[in-house]
């Protein structure tokens, strides 16, 4: 995961192993507006 161009995060998932649409919404940036989020958004992605 990247903060505005900076590697926060290595979840080790690759991209195309994800869904066609978590892929799209990656590609398209996901904005967290909290370390609480982007957590939970990195859950998400990852399970």
């Amino acid at each position: 995961m990247f903060r505005r161009g900076s590697l926060l995060t290595h979840t080790g998932v690759l991209a195309a192993s994800l869904p066609r649409e978590d892929r799209a919404l990656l590609e398209a940036g996901i904005a967290a507006e909290s370390d609480q989020e982007l957590a939970s958004l990195i859950e998400d992605l990852c399970s």
